[in-house]
């Protein structure tokens, strides 16, 4: 009987099946040819091509914090200005901004000739100036004090028969009116927190919802609505801090001349823009009168200005300091000849339109305010430790302390910014104005394990780092899973899987992880090998590879 296994029939299938094995084997072998060979290529671009960049480090104990970071200029504290009547051009400037001067120092000399020429001829315009004063009082009229903005009246100073005056100097406000709705309290900061809900209790036993407005230095603000709280009252801080009762965005209601006839508004009421407030008779035309009065108090400042520097011969630093800015090259001859062509009769020149200044900051700290995204404003508190660098002076960093945060919000294009103010020590070269870039640590572990964070190999499920490399073979081996904490960018926590010393290898220059995902674990298709067992080819079948992660 003939064997069934030799018929043509079988004879073709047996044919047809080691062919179909055969380009099987050569498409697989094709297939793995063109990955290993673009993920060399890949691994070259970004590794530079060199299998020089494969470093090694040890696992160490160090510190690891996240940064919440912006931008601003400095500014010195206490900014002193040195104003020179523009009436008398200067001789000769000695300072240049940076400058660092004591309190008497010449900042720039004039000449007395200039001097006295501007005493005479703004004793011209005060002489003037009296005249019309002189005239606009003897017309007395009646007149009305009105309101230029919205708000709820807290406080009425001046009453029917009141003299306009002396309830001035009494009080320095004929009323107090709120323009926000809200009443502040200022308390220690303790531990306080911005938005953090509180009650306060008025002495009355009444209580109100209040939230922490901003925190500055070692101090509190607290908020509550302005409707019946009463104004300078000493209120109580959950229970436990107390403080009193201020207007948070206060407008003072003033006047200068006159009797009050007519009081139009109540304590605790809400006023529109220009609702009247007061009626006022026997008092100067307030248009003129007070125009002119103005502008002879300016003049009579100017002249005492004029002595002094006639005394002193110069313009004298008022303090200790560095000089921030000083006068420009324009000459102030236009405005002393603007001055002197006017009719010091009319009373209607202004001396004082422009000013020459030296700016003299005395401080010794500067401080910084930097825009603060609100998905990092909460992050901050006053107290935290922060580093500045000014990029003009160099790269070196400055410690400064976060001592102002206001979370009052400000949108533009639809992103939510707040400000937060940085305050440090001034360095030499430090000037306002210059850029500066803010780094506030805001969360951090010590004592963490760290490696690099390029050391770090990641999949959608794990992290793993490589513990050996052959420099021979070019391969990375004894792939190790761990489990990452915080990362700086720099260096990276590790809390387990490693321990202090143990020595990871890492390529500094690559982005291979896609590359891990995808051929990490090409090992698994040797088990394609058991394609051998066909027994009617002729050799075995090349693995796919042990997933060895052979790096360059």
């Amino acid at each position: 009987m003939a064997n069934p296994s030799n018929s043509p029939k079988a004879v073709k299938r047996k044919n047809f099946v080691r062919k179909t094995v055969a380009v099987i084997a050569v498409v697989v072998l094709i297939i793995t040819g063109v990955a290993l060979f673009f993920r060399r290529r890949v691994q070259e671009k970004f590794s530079g091509g060199s299998t020089d960049t494969v470093l090694s480090a040890q696992v160490k104990t160090g510190s690891i914090h996240t940064t919440v970071s912006g931008t601003g200029s400095l500014t010195g504290e206490g900014i002193v200005d040195v104003e020179v009547p523009d009436l008398v051009p200067l001789d000769t400037v000695y300072v240049e901004a940076g400058d660092a001067v004591k309190a008497g120092d010449v900042l720039a000399s004039v000449k007395a000739g200039d001097v006295l020429s501007a005493l005479s001829s703004l004793q011209e315009e005060l002489d003037g100036l009296d005249v019309d004063l002189k005239a606009a009082k003897n017309a007395s009229v009646s007149t009305r004090i009105s309101s230029g903005v919205s708000g709820r009246v807290k406080v009425i100073y001046a009453q029917p028969g009141d003299n306009v005056s002396t309830v001035m100097y009494t009080y320095g406000a004929l009323a107090l009116v709120s323009l926000d709705g809200k009443m502040s309290v200022t308390i220690p900061a303790g531990s306080y927190e911005v938005n953090q809900s509180v009650t306060v209790t008025d002495s009355r036993g009444k209580e109100y919802a209040g939230t922490v407005s901003a925190l500055s230095g070692e101090n509190a603000v607290i908020l509550i609505p302005d409707n019946d709280a009463v104004y300078a009252d000493t209120v109580t801080v959950n229970g436990t801090d107390t403080g009193t009762l201020e207007i948070h965005q206060e407008l003072k209601i003033t006047g200068y001349a006159g009797t009050v006839s007519r009081v139009h508004i109540r304590k605790n009421g809400n006023v529109s823009r220009n609702t009247t407030l007061f009626t006022l008779t026997d008092t100067a035309s307030s248009v003129s009168y007070d125009r002119l009065l103005s502008q002879r108090g300016e003049c009579e400042r100017m002249y005492q200005t004029l002595v002094k520097l006639y005394k002193d011969g110069a313009v004298l630093a008022p303090c200790d300091g560095h000089i921030v800015t000083v006068p420009g090259e324009e000459s102030t001859a236009d405005a002393y000849a603007a001055l002197t062509a006017g009719s010091a009769s009319t009373g209607t020149s202004d001396p004082l339109d422009t000013t020459v200044q030296f700016t003299v900051d005395p401080g010794k700290t500067m401080s910084v305010t930097m825009e603060v995204d609100e998905t990092d404003i909460l992050s901050l508190k006053v107290g935290q430790s922060a580093s500045v660098t000014v990029e003009s002076i160099g790269e070196e960093t400055y410690p400064g302390t976060v001592t102002r945060i206001d979370t009052t919000a400000a949108s533009a294009d639809g992103v939510t910014m707040y400000t937060a103010e940085v305050t440090l020590d001034r360095a030499e070269n430090m000037l306002s104005g210059m850029s500066a870039r803010v780094s506030v640590a805001i969360e951090g572990v010590e004592n963490a394990l760290l490696i690099p964070a390029d050391a770090v190999h990641k999949t959608s499920a794990s992290a793993y780092v490589y513990t050996s490399y052959d420099a021979e073979a070019e391969a990375y081996g004894n792939p190790v899973e761990v489990t990452v904490g915080m990362s700086d960018g720099e260096n990276t926590e590790i809390t387990s899987g490693l321990k202090e010393g143990d020595t990871v290898y890492y390529t500094k220059k690559q982005d291979n992880n896609m590359f891990d995902f995808f051929f990490g674990n090409m090992g698994g298709m040797s088990g394609m090998s058991g394609m051998s067992g066909m027994s009617g080819m002729s050799g075995t079948p090349v693995g796919m590879g042990s997933g060895s992660g052979r790096r360059k």
